[in-house]
């Protein structure tokens, strides 16, 4: 026992300096080559089988075609041939946007002078042609923001042609478009909106304003790495639903809850609010508040809807009440 306890000291001792040895004398490009092969970690059983549920999902294929940054954008879609919520000129708001597959399709249906604008907690980059702001919803402080924003209705949007009339000197018949450079934009904007803050004061503004209100809306689980390059990935926006049935359904129905509050304040007469929850536990009190505020109540689940993971999920199409 005791020889075999010497072998080992020697040895404990003998190969840590033998392998600083190989590494000092080893080439620099063999070090270079192996230090730059690909790690290839084990794929679990649950992997595999998303994996595989992926490369067959019709949504997710036509969502990828489409240039869409999840398959979400697809259910949209579908929600519109069916109610046709989204009209060219209009002002959507889009709770809880990331990664931006229904802003995407807002910025699309809205085209060329509507505006979008994001909100969501997670960090993302915002998809063309929209606006967004990165916070917390459910703070109030965040949504006075997002109302000063909103109370502009030039702010977010993409600037008309310039034009001169007959009387203003153009030659009869004619038209002129004043072109501007990028800069020039710029500064016209930030002149405009400070124009606009000086004469709306200190109020929020934003009260109807609004033609539609989105909400996808899920608590995210918190960022303990800070801003990493994996926060903005699918790994950790998937974390959102935790896999325990009543949690999820009772902070989807607490978001809710703060969306509704919200588009009650923006949105106009005959303006449209589309929102995503998990039916279950506080649900029927819900349904109760909208039927209050909304003429009509519609409960639909797009086609492209998974029925395996959550088939309570369901999104609701709201007109609120004339006034």
């Amino acid at each position: 026992m005791r020889s075999q306890r010497i072998i080992r000291n020697i040895c404990s001792a003998v190969i840590p300096s033998l392998r600083r040895r190989v590494i000092e004398h080893a080439p620099a490009a063999s070090i270079a080559a192996s230090l730059s092969q690909p790690v290839r970690y084990a794929t679990s059983s649950s992997s595999k089988r998303w994996l595989e549920r992926q490369r067959n999902d019709y949504a997710a294929k036509q969502a990828e075609l489409k240039g869409l940054r999840s398959r979400a954008g697809i259910k949209l879609e579908e929600i519109n041939t069916k109610h046709n919520i989204f009209q060219s000129g209009q002002t959507v708001v889009d709770l809880g946007y990331a990664p931006g597959s229904w802003t995407q399709i807002a910025v699309e249906k809205t085209a060329p002078y509507g505006r979008v604008l994001g909100v969501d907690i997670i960090p993302a980059l915002p998809p063309k042609g929209a606006s967004t702001m990165q916070g917390n919803f459910t703070d109030l402080r965040v949504q006075a923001e997002m109302k000063r924003f909103l109370a502009n209705p030039r702010r977010g949007r993409l600037l008309r042609p310039q034009v001169t009339t007959e009387e203003e000197g153009a030659v009869k018949g004619e038209v002129e478009v004043a072109s501007q450079t990028y800069i020039e934009q710029e500064r016209a904007m930030m002149k405009d909106e400070e124009e606009w803050a000086a004469k709306a004061g200190d109020t929020e503004g934003g009260e109807n304003s609004v033609d539609v209100v989105l909400s996808d809306m899920l608590e995210p689980f918190p960022m303990v790495e800070g801003l990493s390059k994996m926060s903005l990935s699918k790994p950790y926006r998937l974390m959102a639903t935790s896999g325990h049935t009543l949690r999820d359904q009772v902070g989807s129905i607490k978001l809710c809850n703060s969306a509704l509050a919200f588009s009650i304040d923006v949105l106009k007469p005959g303006g449209s609010f589309v929102c995503k929850f998990y039916m279950g536990g506080d649900s029927k009190l819900l349904m109760e508040k909208f039927k209050q505020v909304y003429n009509k109540v519609s409960i639909t689940k797009p086609k492209s809807s998974r029925s395996v993971c959550y088939p309570s999920l369901v999104l609701l199409f709201l007109t609120p009440l004339e006034p």
